[in-house]
């Protein structure tokens, strides 16, 4: 994602684990939490979702699921990327109660 370094953004991350989302719908239940599109060429092990805001802030979360410890889990580490600071805190603080 070359947008990526051309513009400011500002970053944040979190873990979820799940155990009651199919491994394959995370990332789908993650994008419809958000409102994102999932950018093309995601797997279900690894994506990312891309949304703007109405003030038109850029957002990304890049996504990837693994088995859980317990191997009945799932967690899902999420990289948060925002072009405006509050909102990308907002976000990762947001996902961060998320239960899956």
């Amino acid at each position: 994602m070359q947008e990526l370094t051309t513009s400011s953004w500002f970053e944040g991350s979190t873990k979820i684990v799940s155990k009651n989302v199919d491994h394959a719908l995370i990332i789908p239940t993650l994008g419809a939490f958000l409102r994102a599109g999932e950018v093309e060429g995601n797997t279900q092990s690894a994506g990312t979702l891309a949304a703007k805001s109405k003030s038109g802030s850029l957002l990304r979360v890049l996504v990837k699921v693994s088995n859980g410890d317990d191997g009945k889990s799932f967690m899902a580490k999420l990289d948060v990327k925002c072009t405006d600071e509050k909102l990308c805190e907002c976000i990762v603080s947001d996902l961060k109660k998320l239960q899956l």
